[in-house]
Protein backbone atom coordinates (compact mmCIF):
# COMPACT_ATOMS: atom_id res chain seq x y z
CA UNK A 1 0.00 0.00 0.00
CA UNK A 2 3.00 1.88 0.81
CA UNK A 3 4.29 1.51 -2.26
CA UNK A 4 0.95 2.09 -4.13
CA UNK A 5 0.57 5.50 -2.20
CA UNK A 6 3.83 7.22 -3.60
CA UNK A 7 3.22 5.64 -7.33
CA UNK A 8 0.21 7.54 -7.62
CA UNK A 9 1.25 10.70 -6.07
CA UNK A 10 3.93 10.46 -8.86
CA UNK A 11 6.97 10.42 -6.37
CA UNK A 12 10.26 11.01 -7.21
CA UNK A 13 12.27 9.69 -5.13
CA UNK A 14 13.80 6.98 -4.33
CA UNK A 15 11.76 4.78 -1.41
CA UNK A 16 13.14 2.50 1.30
CA UNK A 17 11.07 -0.60 1.66
CA UNK A 18 12.16 -0.55 5.99
CA UNK A 19 13.66 1.82 8.42
CA UNK A 20 16.06 -0.80 9.12
CA UNK A 21 18.63 -3.08 7.31
CA UNK A 22 16.05 -5.88 7.68
CA UNK A 23 15.46 -7.46 4.36
CA UNK A 24 11.78 -7.59 2.43
CA UNK A 25 10.25 -10.37 0.01
CA UNK A 26 9.35 -7.78 -2.63
CA UNK A 27 12.50 -5.44 -2.70
CA UNK A 28 15.35 -7.45 -1.00
CA UNK A 29 18.15 -5.30 1.90
CA UNK A 30 16.29 -2.34 2.23
CA UNK A 31 20.26 -0.27 2.36
CA UNK A 32 19.94 1.29 5.48
CA UNK A 33 22.78 0.77 8.05
CA UNK A 34 21.19 0.19 11.85
CA UNK A 35 24.06 -1.26 12.97
CA UNK A 36 27.29 0.02 15.19
CA UNK A 37 29.96 -0.61 17.38
CA UNK A 38 28.68 -0.65 20.83
CA UNK A 39 31.92 0.72 22.16
CA UNK A 40 29.89 4.22 22.78
CA UNK A 41 33.31 5.56 24.20
CA UNK A 42 35.49 4.79 21.70
CA UNK A 43 32.47 6.00 18.93
CA UNK A 44 32.12 9.02 20.21
CA UNK A 45 36.12 10.19 20.19
CA UNK A 46 36.17 9.22 16.26
CA UNK A 47 32.66 10.39 15.34
CA UNK A 48 33.62 13.30 13.73
CA UNK A 49 35.88 11.28 11.61
CA UNK A 50 34.11 7.97 11.35
CA UNK A 51 30.76 10.32 9.83
CA UNK A 52 33.01 11.35 7.03
CA UNK A 53 34.91 7.92 6.17
CA UNK A 54 31.49 6.10 6.33
CA UNK A 55 29.40 8.72 4.48
CA UNK A 56 32.42 9.73 1.79
CA UNK A 57 33.36 5.66 0.89
CA UNK A 58 31.15 2.99 2.22
CA UNK A 59 27.44 5.59 1.29
CA UNK A 60 26.05 3.90 3.85
CA UNK A 61 22.73 5.87 5.98
CA UNK A 62 23.20 6.72 9.51
CA UNK A 63 20.74 7.10 12.03
CA UNK A 64 21.77 9.31 15.71
CA UNK A 65 20.36 9.86 19.27
CA UNK A 66 19.38 12.77 21.43
CA UNK A 67 19.17 13.81 24.69
CA UNK A 68 16.89 15.77 27.63
CA UNK A 69 17.22 19.32 29.14
CA UNK A 70 17.35 19.28 32.30
CA UNK A 71 13.23 20.90 32.62
CA UNK A 72 12.10 18.26 30.95
CA UNK A 73 13.68 15.46 33.05
CA UNK A 74 12.18 17.15 36.29
CA UNK A 75 9.00 16.89 34.63
CA UNK A 76 9.62 13.14 34.07
CA UNK A 77 11.91 11.71 36.59
CA UNK A 78 11.11 12.03 40.40
CA UNK A 79 12.75 14.49 42.39
CA UNK A 80 14.52 11.76 44.50
CA UNK A 81 15.66 9.88 41.40
CA UNK A 82 17.42 12.41 39.26
CA UNK A 83 20.81 12.08 41.19
CA UNK A 84 22.77 10.21 40.72
CA UNK A 85 21.35 7.59 37.76
CA UNK A 86 19.45 4.72 38.39
CA UNK A 87 16.22 2.50 37.30
CA UNK A 88 14.22 5.72 36.89
CA UNK A 89 16.29 6.95 34.00
CA UNK A 90 16.29 3.83 32.57
CA UNK A 91 12.57 3.20 32.28
CA UNK A 92 12.59 6.42 30.15
CA UNK A 93 15.35 4.63 27.79
CA UNK A 94 14.96 2.52 24.99
CA UNK A 95 14.66 -1.19 24.25
CA UNK A 96 16.69 -4.54 23.24
CA UNK A 97 20.00 -2.57 23.45
CA UNK A 98 18.99 0.69 24.29
CA UNK A 99 17.29 -0.13 27.42
CA UNK A 100 19.65 1.30 30.27
CA UNK A 101 21.64 5.25 29.59
CA UNK A 102 25.25 3.41 30.79
CA UNK A 103 26.58 3.16 27.15
CA UNK A 104 26.19 6.82 26.48
CA UNK A 105 27.22 7.97 30.15
CA UNK A 106 30.42 5.79 29.85
CA UNK A 107 31.10 7.76 26.44
CA UNK A 108 30.34 11.17 28.17
CA UNK A 109 32.72 10.26 31.02
CA UNK A 110 35.29 9.63 29.19
CA UNK A 111 34.80 12.16 26.89
CA UNK A 112 34.70 15.12 29.00
CA UNK A 113 35.32 13.70 32.29
CA UNK A 114 33.30 11.80 35.43
CA UNK A 115 30.17 13.50 35.76
CA UNK A 116 29.88 14.96 39.22
CA UNK A 117 26.19 16.27 39.25
CA UNK A 118 22.87 16.51 37.45
CA UNK A 119 24.20 20.12 35.62
CA UNK A 120 26.96 18.49 35.14
CA UNK A 121 25.99 15.81 33.08
CA UNK A 122 23.13 17.24 31.52
CA UNK A 123 25.58 19.90 30.26
CA UNK A 124 28.39 17.51 28.57
CA UNK A 125 25.16 15.76 27.26
CA UNK A 126 23.88 18.77 25.44
CA UNK A 127 27.50 19.34 24.13
CA UNK A 128 27.90 15.10 23.43
CA UNK A 129 24.38 15.36 21.40
CA UNK A 130 25.04 18.77 19.71
CA UNK A 131 28.96 16.74 17.83
CA UNK A 132 27.57 14.25 17.28
CA UNK A 133 24.59 15.51 15.72
CA UNK A 134 26.51 18.23 13.43
CA UNK A 135 29.00 16.07 12.36
CA UNK A 136 26.50 13.44 10.58
CA UNK A 137 24.21 16.40 8.95
CA UNK A 138 28.13 17.90 8.04
CA UNK A 139 29.88 14.76 6.20
CA UNK A 140 26.49 14.29 4.30
CA UNK A 141 26.35 17.82 3.31
CA UNK A 142 29.99 17.36 2.33
CA UNK A 143 29.06 14.36 0.80
CA UNK A 144 25.77 14.40 -0.52
CA UNK A 145 26.13 13.36 -4.37
CA UNK A 146 28.07 10.57 -3.65
CA UNK A 147 26.78 9.18 -0.45
CA UNK A 148 23.33 7.27 -0.65
CA UNK A 149 21.70 9.27 2.05
CA UNK A 150 21.72 9.72 5.61
CA UNK A 151 18.60 9.40 8.21
CA UNK A 152 17.50 11.18 10.97
CA UNK A 153 15.90 9.07 13.85
CA UNK A 154 13.83 10.47 15.15
CA UNK A 155 12.47 14.49 15.41
CA UNK A 156 10.88 13.80 18.36
CA UNK A 157 9.29 11.16 21.05
CA UNK A 158 6.03 10.30 21.34
CA UNK A 159 6.24 9.91 25.31
CA UNK A 160 8.94 11.20 27.97
CA UNK A 161 12.51 9.72 26.49
CA UNK A 162 15.77 10.33 27.30
CA UNK A 163 17.00 9.03 23.69
CA UNK A 164 16.47 9.59 20.05
CA UNK A 165 15.25 13.32 19.51
CA UNK A 166 15.87 16.46 18.06
CA UNK A 167 12.98 18.36 20.36
CA UNK A 168 11.93 16.29 22.92
CA UNK A 169 8.46 15.09 24.41
CA UNK A 170 7.83 18.67 25.87
CA UNK A 171 8.82 19.99 22.51
CA UNK A 172 11.77 21.48 23.99
CA UNK A 173 14.93 21.61 21.80
CA UNK A 174 17.86 19.94 22.71
CA UNK A 175 21.63 20.17 21.90
CA UNK A 176 21.60 17.62 18.79
CA UNK A 177 19.09 19.95 17.53
CA UNK A 178 21.57 23.03 17.62
CA UNK A 179 24.01 20.44 15.91
CA UNK A 180 21.90 19.82 13.36
CA UNK A 181 20.51 23.36 12.16
CA UNK A 182 24.26 24.52 12.61
CA UNK A 183 25.07 22.26 10.32
CA UNK A 184 22.25 22.69 7.64
CA UNK A 185 22.82 26.52 7.24
CA UNK A 186 22.60 27.05 3.87
CA UNK A 187 26.32 28.32 3.98
CA UNK A 188 28.16 26.61 6.03
CA UNK A 189 32.19 26.35 6.82
CA UNK A 190 33.25 22.85 8.29
CA UNK A 191 36.28 21.15 9.46
CA UNK A 192 36.54 18.48 7.52
CA UNK A 193 38.34 15.32 9.93
CA UNK A 194 39.24 12.78 7.27
CA UNK A 195 41.76 15.11 5.62
CA UNK A 196 41.92 17.98 7.73
CA UNK A 197 40.69 20.15 5.05
CA UNK A 198 37.96 23.39 5.54
CA UNK A 199 35.42 22.42 3.44
CA UNK A 200 32.63 25.34 2.38
CA UNK A 201 29.10 24.05 1.75
CA UNK A 202 26.51 25.90 -0.63
CA UNK A 203 23.14 25.12 -0.70
CA UNK A 204 21.51 28.15 -1.93
CA UNK A 205 21.10 29.01 -5.73
CA UNK A 206 23.86 31.42 -5.56
CA UNK A 207 27.02 31.67 -7.36
CA UNK A 208 29.15 32.51 -4.38
CA UNK A 209 31.87 35.31 -5.27
CA UNK A 210 34.91 36.58 -3.14
CA UNK A 211 33.82 34.57 -0.30
CA UNK A 212 36.29 35.13 2.58
CA UNK A 213 37.36 32.20 4.85
CA UNK A 214 39.53 32.29 8.11
CA UNK A 215 40.09 29.60 9.80
CA UNK A 216 42.15 29.53 13.37
CA UNK A 217 43.75 26.91 16.13
CA UNK A 218 43.35 27.68 19.66
CA UNK A 219 44.94 25.06 22.80
CA UNK A 220 42.83 24.06 25.51
CA UNK A 221 43.24 26.69 27.48
CA UNK A 222 42.41 28.74 24.79
CA UNK A 223 45.12 30.94 23.50
CA UNK A 224 44.98 30.94 19.78
CA UNK A 225 48.25 29.42 18.12
CA UNK A 226 47.80 29.55 14.44
CA UNK A 227 45.36 31.16 12.17
CA UNK A 228 44.91 31.65 8.40
CA UNK A 229 42.86 33.64 6.04
CA UNK A 230 41.58 32.99 2.21
CA UNK A 231 39.36 33.96 -0.62
CA UNK A 232 37.31 31.95 -3.45
CA UNK A 233 34.21 31.58 -5.57
CA UNK A 234 31.93 28.62 -4.89
CA UNK A 235 28.83 27.12 -7.09
CA UNK A 236 25.46 27.38 -6.60
CA UNK A 237 23.21 24.56 -5.68
CA UNK A 238 22.74 21.74 -8.32
CA UNK A 239 21.15 18.90 -8.49
CA UNK A 240 23.75 17.19 -11.14
CA UNK A 241 25.23 13.93 -9.91
CA UNK A 242 28.95 13.83 -8.58
CA UNK A 243 28.99 17.70 -9.42
CA UNK A 244 30.62 19.55 -6.56
CA UNK A 245 28.88 22.14 -4.46
CA UNK A 246 31.54 22.51 -1.92
CA UNK A 247 35.49 23.58 -2.37
CA UNK A 248 37.76 22.41 0.53
CA UNK A 249 40.89 24.31 1.94
CA UNK A 250 44.11 22.62 3.22
CA UNK A 251 44.39 24.96 6.10
CA UNK A 252 44.61 22.94 9.34
CA UNK A 253 47.10 20.77 7.60
CA UNK A 254 49.18 23.52 6.81
CA UNK A 255 48.57 24.93 10.21
CA UNK A 256 49.75 21.66 11.95
CA UNK A 257 52.24 20.75 9.69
Amino acid sequence: MYLDVLKQAEWPNPALSSASDTPTKLTGNSGVKMTARTNMSRRLLARRYESWRRLRLQHRNQSRAGNSNRESLEKFIPKEHLWPIDEAWNFHAGGERFTTVNIFTDGLNRRYGQATSLDDYERKAQAMAYDGQRAMFEAYGRNKYTATGVIQWMLNNSWPSLIWHLYDYYLVPAGGYFGTKKAMEPVHVQYSYDDNSVAVVNDTDAVLKGMKVSARIYNIDAKEKASKETRFSILRQTAVPRRSTFQTWKAFRTLTS
